[in-house]
């Protein structure tokens, strides 16, 4: 019997009669198994993804989505064929469709694609160096498609502004999220934290073109295949834009520093020509990561606050409060992390 495991929400309304009237036809036009379960990953914490297991041992990814103007499906799709020809690790594309949804707020876009089997980099892995240069391969790969113009140009309306001058004209607001949620981030840090930033963009060195960044690389959204490849299995935030972004998020993405820092020799080992580039500008981006992150933690401190929730609400004022220190550390004592 197909068992059905998801979460609370519209999508869930739209997903279980789906999956009675429509997922046994599809199936059946790509060759496949029935379903047997479909059930959420382990790790994972997006109501919209699910795994389909099939009866006959194999499994795929189903992700939906409304259908919004947000081009997520199509995106999802253009940049999974993109690496997918460039001889990176994706999982393969098998339908992309859009059903009715007469109850929701619009109808449903629906992929399916291979489910990828392999390993999450855990703690186990702290110590395997062909594990650390198969990931600074992976980034260089990516990081070799280049384009004159940021953003994402399969998107009609992609803005395809500079990366840092998109932050900055965010900054005052995610500011006065943060200050809203902290009292000691009072009106003279967060006017400094401002002027430092603007002052750090203004000064920093601009490339000559822009890489094809990940956006979030981190051990959560990268899988190690039987085989030794790194797979991507997370490709929603993956743009035109800054290398200094993808290596900023590998410091917190993965273990100490030590760690990264050798892994940052194994990718300057094979672009020398960018190290001096990323050590100028890496302060800006490390202050732009832990303003992001508190802001994020501010936000949803406030909303968990609004539900009475206070024990769970202390954990995000604690960890924003923990990127602030970063933040103010590195803005008003140059102490990098």
């Amino acid at each position: 019997m197909l068992r059905l495991l998801w979460g609370e929400g519209r999508l869930s309304e739209f997903l279980e009669p789906f999956a009675r009237a429509h997922l046994p036809g599809l199936l059946t036009e790509l060759g496949r198994a029935p379903a047997a379960a479909i059930e959420r990953f382990e790790a994972g914490h997006i109501a919209c993804v699910r795994r389909v297991r099939l009866a006959d041992g194999t499994a795929l990814v189903l992700r939906a989505g409304f259908v919004d103007g947000s081009e997520r499906g199509a995106a999802h799709e253009h940049v999974n064929r993109r690496l997918a020809g460039r001889g990176l690790c994706v999982p393969a594309i098998h339908c992309r469709r859009t059903f009715p949804f007469p109850r929701g707020r619009a109808d449903v876009e629906i992929l399916l694609e291979d489910y990828v089997e392999g390993r999450m980099i855990d703690e186990s892995m702290r110590h395997d160096e062909g594990l650390r240069r198969a990931l600074a391969r992976t980034l260089l790969d990516l990081h070799a498609d280049t384009s004159e113009r940021p953003g994402r140009p399969w998107l009609r309306e992609d803005a395809a502004a500079d990366p840092v001058e998109a932050a900055l004209a965010k900054a005052p607001e995610w500011l006065g999220r943060i200050a809203r949620q902290l009292p000691e981030a009072g009106p003279s840090q967060t006017a400094r934290c401002l002027a430092w930033l603007c002052g750090a963009a203004r000064e920093r060195v601009r490339p000559a073109a822009c890489v094809f960044m990940h956006g979030d690389f981190c051990a959560d959204n990268l899988l190690v295949t039987p085989d030794g490849r790194i797979a991507l299995v997370d490709l929603g935030t993956m743009a035109y834009g800054c290398l200094e972004i993808d290596i900023v998020t590998a410091y917190f993405g993965f273990f100490e520093r030590t760690w990264w820092e050798r892994f940052c020799e194994a990718y300057f080992a094979g672009r020398p020509e960018r190290r001096a580039r990323f050590e100028a500008n890496a302060p800006l981006f490390f202050a732009l990561h832990f303003l992001r992150k508190a802001a994020s933690r501010a936000v949803r401190r406030r909303k968990l606050r609004e539900k009475r929730e206070e024990r769970e609400a202390e954990s995000y004022r604690e960890e924003c409060k923990r990127f602030w220190d970063g933040l103010i550390a590195l803005v008003e004592r140059g102490k990098m992390p």
